[in-house]
């Protein structure tokens, strides 16, 4: 099976096509600070996928980004998820342990089903539709799928329609179920705390340290399951506080959205057309059976539905801590099952679509 990664035969690299990098570089970064302005999720992902769709379809030369630049990116990306596990969230997890598992195992039960179901329709192949439904973070979903032979354009266009989704029904619940008197009161509080130099070079170092491991013991989307895992063991044990300032982060997201868009062509524009509606109702049907997860944890326990709703809905960690703030939600506990069900999603993934292909 020819991987959905490998160039085609007379593309031009970075050496000979260098004026058409530039332009496309240039435009990208600013369809990144367009959608930053916009407010839109994942903003440097989307701007520049958006203008290397464009460029790829519109091009009778199309380009691909190289491996190692990629690879670079994943390495990235794995750090910055690293960071968001704290050591202060150990204690509210153990507490919740049930909550843990069934979130996690709930979640990506659920995900299979809808997966196997897309895939027996022939609708897409199945390393295509499980990766396309896992609520592990788009750029996490979109960075293992060439590694695992799934569709990356397909992914990206699920994974992405499942972030709007998440983002209206948790806005719609949040409006219905907060209390009037706490909405847009909560404050994200304290100064914003800025890594230095040394902390990011570190945390850098140990995320290429466990690239190149994952790599080399040929892990599925080795790059980011590595960097991500040794910069979860750095974090946790208190070696260094692993952080990625904003502007590599942006650098990251925006080589990932430039490697997706230029992927996609006339023919797979057309395809994402016809898919489109059975991508949306996936996404709800996904949305509905977290809620429904959610439902039973608050029969199970005093926290609230609207704290539930919002700690098992399928991702969107930066949008549904903002909604939890300003709703009288119990903020640690969504952050921490988010966080959890994110590694556990990303870690079990791959495993789970191999052991299903």
């Amino acid at each position: 099976m020819q991987r959905h990664d490998e160039p085609r035969q007379n593309f031009p690299g970075i050496r000979n096509g260098a004026g058409r990098w530039l332009g496309l570089i240039i435009l990208s970064a600013l369809a990144g600070l367009a959608a930053s302005a916009a407010e839109l999720p994942a903003a440097w992902m989307v701007g520049p996928m958006l203008v290397s769709l464009v460029f790829s379809v519109s091009s009778r030369r199309p380009i691909r980004l190289p491996k190692r630049v990629f690879a670079a990116a994943q390495t990235v990306i794995g750090v910055l998820i690293a960071g968001t596990f704290r050591r202060s969230d150990m204690p509210l997890l153990v507490a919740h342990w049930y909550a843990v598992l069934l979130v996690s195992i709930g979640t990506l039960l659920v995900s299979v089903l809808i997966g196997f179901s897309m895939a027996r329709r022939r609708l897409m192949d199945r390393p295509t539709a499980f990766l396309g439904v896992m609520p592990g973070g788009a750029s996490g979903m979109v960075a293992m799928s060439s590694d695992i032979d799934a569709d990356p354009k397909m992914v990206a266009l699920m994974q992405y329609v499942r972030l709007l989704t998440v983002i209206v029904s948790a806005s719609l619940v949040t409006k219905w179920l907060a209390p009037a008197s706490v909405i847009g009161t909560s404050q994200a509080g304290g100064a914003q705390v800025h890594a230095g130099w040394l902390q990011v070079l570190l945390s850098l170092c140990i995320g290429g340290v466990g690239s190149v491991l994952g790599l080399r013991l040929r892990l599925p989307a080795g790059a980011l399951l590595g960097s991500m895992a040794l910069g979860l063991v750095a974090n946790l044990s208190g070696v260094v506080a692993v952080s990625v300032p904003p502007f590599l982060t942006a650098i990251a997201y925006g080589v990932m959205g430039i490697y997706v868009g230029l992927l996609f062509d006339r023919a797979s524009i057309l395809h994402a057309g016809r898919l489109l509606p059975t991508i949306v109702l996936s996404n709800v049907a996904l949305v509905i059976a977290c809620a429904a997860i959610g439902g039973v944890l608050t029969w199970l326990t005093s926290d609230s539905f609207l704290t539930w709703f919002l700690a098992t809905s399928p991702g969107g960690l930066d949008s549904v801590t903002l909604m939890a703030l300003g709703s009288g939600a119990n903020v640690a506990l969504v952050v921490s099952l988010q966080t959890v069900r994110l590694f556990a999603i990303v870690f079990l993934g791959p495993v789970v679509v191999k052991k299903l292909n």
